[in-house]
């Protein structure tokens, strides 16, 4: 695998066709199924992927969930052996080609230690098990993601003591914490500072919609997108100059940026509700009444009916 040092020749890309960094729960999974339930959806993947377009589905869900509820009924709906699929898991810390989960790699930098883990898993099990549950196929980072038998709306209004508990046991373990999601100010007075502590390893505490998610700092979509660009490079597969990237949060936007910065052309989709859209250096496309899977679908649909 590269690293940051080599010297990667991301300027040497194909002119024609296009790529596709794709999030999967919101654009891909229903957020409130979990499963990949649009009907259109598979069709124009199957039909993107057999037409040559490099796809990954960059995402904080773990191989387990990738295989399961994503590669498992692409392949059932006629997608070929040879398609140009990833998985990049764990927002970077885990990837694998799809058909090829057993080559599965694992970033053990990025691994939350067992005792922060297993407290997690304590607190999901035990406060917190009204709410929601852990997540035991995260190979690197931990998931206490909401539970399929209450409300959305309840998640969120009990999100802030779930949220707290998270950070204390971070801190009591000596390490450093920043936070990414909508919290209030007096978690954020909770965040550390790394200069202050010399070469602490810093966590990422990711507040979404449907979990709390413990992570290396040295993880995100931006991540996952490097590492794409470089699985293809080491396949011999020159990168497509256009890419499209699709998420429901703004950290789905770091894909897009890296790609930016890194001379590649490319547009956002945000499939969220509708809330004020972050200035870009680049387009960012929306569907004027559709959401979550249902734009998801409306866009994929629309680049397969290209390639068809």
């Amino acid at each position: 695998m590269l690293n940051s040092s080599d010297p990667t020749p991301y300027c040497v890309t194909q002119p024609d066709g296009f790529g596709l960094l794709l999030d999967v729960d919101g654009p891909i999974s229903s957020p409130i199924t979990r499963t990949v339930s649009q009907p259109g959806l598979l069709e124009a993947l199957v039909t993107l992927a057999n037409s040559g377009v490099p796809i990954a589905f960059n995402t904080g869900r773990g191989d387990d969930f990738l295989v399961r509820e994503v590669s498992g009924p692409l392949y059932a709906a006629g997608m070929h052996e040879d398609a140009l699929v990833w998985g990049i898991g764990e927002k970077g810390g885990t990837w694998f080609r799809f058909g090829s989960p057993e080559q599965l790699v694992v970033d053990e930098n990025l691994i939350v230690p067992d005792d922060v883990r297993q407290k997690m898993q304590h607190l999901a099990e035990g406060e917190f098990s009204d709410l929601v549950f852990f997540d035991d196929s995260k190979r690197t980072m931990v998931s206490l993601e909401q539970r399929l038998d209450i409300t959305n709306d309840d998640f969120i209004a009990r999100r802030a003591p779930l949220d707290g508990a998270v950070a204390q046991i971070v801190l009591d373990a000596g390490f450093d914490i920043s936070w990414h999601g909508n919290i209030s100010a007096e978690l954020k007075a909770l965040e550390t500072d790394p200069a202050v502590n010399g070469n602490r390893t810093n966590y990422r505490i990711d507040s979404s919609v449907l979990a709390t998610d413990v992570e290396h700092s040295r993880t995100g979509k931006d991540i996952g997108a490097r590492r794409f660009i470089d699985l293809l490079l080491e396949q011999g597969i020159t990168p497509p100059q256009r890419w499209f990237t699709m998420g429901d949060s703004r950290s789905d936007y770091k894909m897009t940026d890296w790609l930016f910065v890194h001379g590649f052309t490319a547009s956002h989709v945000d499939v969220r509700p509708s809330e004020q859209l972050p200035q870009t250096d680049y387009p960012v496309l929306t569907h004027p009444s559709l959401i979550f899977d249902e734009a998801g679908e409306f866009f994929l649909s629309a680049w397969a009916g290209q390639v068809a």
